[in-house]
This record gives structure tokens, C-alpha cells and sequence, in this order.
């Protein structure tokens, strides 16, 4: 896989995190696809490819969070849109669009051996928020319909999820856990039709009995009385969450000459959502590349006119020096 396609220019996520871990594994060229140059080595990489995905924008569209309708809908106190971190549409349809590209072309390739487009929309994936008309708006705590599925906080500030998506079956667990017997005949809360009628009432309730112990008291009881819950974990927890490392969501990435140089002895990742079962478990076979990294070494595997080649190789040192 070949990355970074692509007029050099200063990048202020080029040194982030995202950049390291989406580029991982990866060899990277740039282009000045203003050049006739550029365009051929551009034609001759897409002659060896299978795959060729692309995040220019239309010259009409831009700002899927800002156009998609989701951004009105999830501001501050002060009526300013959520900020999101870099990429975050980009990361959904590279993978919308390699699913589609693996699940649909097998199905209708081309008799003349030429590819097929495939487009994908960010805004549809919203689509379940506008499909009754709906805003999308932070829930509230406590109008989920069910108090055994939303979140709580401990007396150490810590917070859990109470994941008793049927709420009949998970009462009575709920009850021995928190020690309240008598809320079984309670009328206020006997039923689920009960509790969500009072569910702001029995949330305050359930507030003051959980702020009474730590997170770690509540999780002896809960798993002793069979209650599904889980732990709001910051992202140090994550990293050393049994669940996490036993599903393999990190991988251990080849150290790079910069990550070397900075007196790294290990460079750790979250892995790739997908997997293969009973596949054999693969890792990253080289360090991410700087940006144009393999700019030499891609373009001379390619076949270019010295011309071509010599001008692409000029411009890209010319930058180097900057």
C-alpha cells in the first residue's frame, strides 16, 4: 500500500499520533500532480494497482461534520459545534469504502477489464438520525426508558455503564447488588413499565447508592450477583484492559529512524478493526514512513521517461531542503 499521493505541503498532523498509526506499514511518495510528470508516475502506479482510494474534494463539497447536520446538533453552552479530531470522516469511508470495494466488485466485474467507480457519501451514514425526522442531540442520562442502561459515577469519580438492556430479566440482579430487596414489590419500580415511568426518580436513587463506593467495591458485587456492566475506561485504562490486550487491539509497530532517534524502545498502535479468523496473525512489516519517504525508490520501480523521473526526484529533493 502507497501513501500520501499528493502535492507536498506543510501538514500540522504530519508529527500527531493519527499520522503514525494510519500510516503504519505503508510506503510513502509525493506527487505534484500540477506536473505532467506527476501525472504520469500517477497513471503508472494506477497501472499496478488494484485499489486506488482518493480524499480530494469536489470543488462544490467540503465539511462533512459541518454539512452532514450533525454538527447543529451537538454544540455547547455556547451554541458552538463539537470539534472533532482530524480525520474522522476519512477514517469511515476508508473503511465503507474497502468494504464496498471487496463486497460488490467480485460481483460485477467489467468484461473489459476496466475498473469500477465507487462513491461513497459520509452524510448517508447519518441516515439513522434523520430517518424519522429526528435531531441528533446528547441523551440524557435519565430518559433512556430504562435506568439498568445508562451511566453512573462513583464515590471514587469514576464512572461505569449498567448495560441491562432487558430490563425485566437484569432487576433483580440490579436489586441484591445495590442491596434494595424491597424494590421488587416497590410499586414505583416492580415493573419496566414502572421504572421508566419513574425513571428519574429511581436514577437519583441509584446516584446516592453508588456514590457510596468505589468502582472497584461495585465491581466485586456486580459480578458476584451477575450484573452486566461496564467500566468507562480512560485511554491509559484502556491499554492495560485485559478485555483489550486478550482482543489483540494493539499491535507493536517496526521502530522508525526518527522513533530511534528520540530514544523510543517500542511504538505501540491500536490495531485494525478488522481481522481474519484463523488466519495467521500478521503485524506491521515496516515502520510509518515520513511523508515521501519511498518517493525514490517507488518512482524508479515505475515504468517513467528520465525526463519524468529526473523532474520528479528534483523537486522532491528542492523540498527536502527547505
Amino acid at each position: 500500500m502507497i501513501s500520501g499521493l499528493g502535492k507536498s505541503s506543510a501538514d500540522p498532523y504530519r508529527n500527531s499520533a493519527h499520522f503514525y498509526s494510519v500510516n503504519r506499514g505503508k510506503r510513502s511518495i509525493v506527487l505534484n500532480l500540477k506536473t505532467k510528470a506527476g501525472l504520469a508516475a500517477l497513471h503508472a502506479l494506477l497501472a499496478k494497482s488494484d485499489v486506488f482510494l482518493s480524499n480530494y474534494r469536489s470543488a462544490d463539497l467540503s465539511g462533512f461534520w459541518a454539512r452532514s447536520g450533525a454538527a447543529a446538533s451537538h454544540t455547547d453552552a455556547a451554541g458552538y459545534p463539537a470539534v472533532l479530531a482530524p480525520g474522522f470522516g476519512d477514517m469511515a469511508t476508508g473503511l465503507a469504502a474497502v468494504g464496498g470495494k471487496h463486497l460488490r466488485c467480485p460481483l460485477c466485474e467489467r468484461e473489459d477489464g476496466q475498473g469500477h467507480g465507487l462513491e461513497y457519501e459520509p452524510a448517508a451514514a447519518l441516515s439513522s438520525y434523520f430517518a424519522f425526522g429526528r435531531t441528533i442531540k446528547w441523551g440524557r442520562r435519565d430518559r433512556t426508558g430504562n435506568p439498568l442502561a445508562t451511566v453512573y459515577q462513583c464515590k471514587d469519580g469514576k464512572a461505569f455503564w449498567l448495560t441491562g438492556v432487558e430490563a425485566e430479566r437484569h432487576w433483580p440482579a440490579t436489586v441484591r447488588a445495590v442491596g434494595r430487596p424491597e424494590w421488587l414489590e416497590d410499586s414505583r419500580f416492580k415493573t419496566a413499565k414502572a421504572r421508566r415511568e419513574n425513571e428519574r426518580e429511581l436514577v437519583a436513587e441509584l446516584d446516592l447508592i453508588f456514590a457510596s463506593k468505589t468502582r472497584e467495591d461495585w465491581a466485586v458485587r456486580f459480578d458476584a450477583e451477575g450484573v452486566w456492566w461496564a467500566p468507562v475506561l480512560s485511554a491509559a485504562e484502556v491499554s492495560e484492559d485485559p478485555q483489550a490486550l486478550a482482543a489483540r487491539s494493539f499491535v507493536e509497530s517496526p521502530l522508525s529512524s526518527k522513533a530511534k532517534a528520540a530514544g523510543r524502545t517500542k511504538v505501540t498502535f491500536v490495531a485494525s478493526p478488522v481481522d481474519f479468523m484463523n488466519a495467521p496473525k500478521t503485524a506491521p512489516r515496516r515502520p510509518t514512513p515520513e511523508l515521501g519517504e519511498q518517493t525514490e525508490e517507488i518512482v524508479n520501480e515505475l515504468n517513467l521517461d528520465e525526463a519524468s523521473r529526473s523532474e520528479i526526484l528534483a523537486e522532491v529533493k528542492a523540498k527536502s531542503k527547505l
